[in-house]
C-alpha cells in the first residue's frame, strides 16, 4: 500500500511531457531541423534592416541632409533680385518741350532687369559651408551602414540561438523520455521488493531533473523564437517552408 501511494506521489509531480508545438510555432516543424524550414540568414537580415525603425530614421536623415547640400549649392541665388514695372507719361511733351516738373511725365513704357549683390562672406565660405553639409549627409549614410551592420550581428546571434535552442530542447526531450523509462523500470522493481527505496526515488529524482532541464530549454528556445521574430518583423510561422 505505501509502494502504490509513494509512487503514485512521485508520478504526480512529473507531468507528461514531448517534443510537440507550442505558443507561437504552429506551422513549424519541431522534429524538423528548423535551419531547413526559415529563409536564408541572407533574407532575415535583410528583412530585419528593413524593419529596424533607426535604419528607417537615418534613411529619412539622409533625405534632408542631401536637401540641405542642394540648398547650400544654391544659396547664392537669394542675392539675386530681379525687378519689373511699368510707368505712363505725356508723350506729347516731347513735341511741345518740358516745362518745370514735366521731366517725370516723359519717363513712360516698360522697365525690367536683375540686380546681383553677392557679399564677399558668401563668395569666400561657399565652398566651405558646401563640404561641410557634403560631410553631414556622408556621416548619415555611415550611420546606417553601422545599424545595418549592428542588426546583421544582432540577427546572426538570434539565428544561431534558435537553431541551438531546437537542437537542445530535442535532446532534453530525449532525456525526459529516457529518464521516464528508467524511472517505469524501477518503479516495478521496487514494487517487488527487488529495488531499494533510496534507488527508487534517486531516479525519479533523475526524471525531476530531465524534466526541469527540457522545459529550460523549451523556454530558451522560445525566447530565441520571439528575438529572432522581433528582429525581423514578422512571426516565423508565416515565413517558413
Amino acid at each position: 500500500m505505501f509502494l502504490s501511494i509513494l509512487s503514485i506521489y512521485i508520478l504526480s509531480l512529473l507531468p507528461t511531457t514531448g517534443f510537440s508545438q507550442h505558443g507561437n510555432v504552429q506551422n513549424i516543424d519541431l522534429n524538423r531541423p528548423i535551419s531547413e524550414q526559415l529563409p536564408s540568414l541572407d533574407s532575415l537580415i535583410a528583412m530585419a534592416v528593413s524593419h529596424n525603425p533607426t535604419v528607417k530614421l537615418n534613411q529619412e536623415l539622409v533625405g534632408v541632409a542631401a536637401d540641405r547640400v542642394k540648398l547650400e549649392k544654391n544659396s547664392w541665388t537669394e542675392m539675386v533680385r530681379g525687378y519689373y514695372d511699368y510707368s505712363a507719361g505725356n508723350q506729347s511733351l516731347v513735341v511741345t518741350g518740358l516745362q518745370n516738373n514735366d521731366i517725370n511725365n516723359l519717363t513712360n513704357g516698360y522697365r525690367a532687369g536683375v540686380n546681383i549683390s553677392l557679399p564677399l562672406y558668401q563668395l569666400t565660405t561657399r565652398k566651405t559651408r558646401i563640404r561641410m553639409q557634403q560631410q553631414e549627409l556622408a556621416a548619415t549614410e555611415y550611420k546606417i551602414q553601422e545599424v545595418e551592420i549592428e542588426v546583421a550581428r544582432l540577427v546572426i546571434a538570434e539565428y544561431n540561438n534558435v537553431i541551438a535552442g531546437q537542437k537542445l530542447m530535442k535532446n532534453q526531450s530525449e532525456m525526459v523520455e529516457l529518464a521516464r523509462s528508467n524511472f517505469q523500470i524501477a518503479e516495478a522493481e521496487y514494487k517487488t521488493g527487488n529495488m531499494e527505496g533510496a534507488v527508487f526515488i534517486r531516479n525519479a529524482e533523475i526524471l525531476n531533473i530531465a524534466r526541469a532541464n527540457y522545459e529550460n530549454a523549451r523556454k530558451e528556445f522560445f525566447i530565441a523564437v520571439q528575438n529572432l521574430e522581433l528582429l525581423i518583423g514578422s512571426p516565423l510561422s508565416q515565413i517558413v517552408n
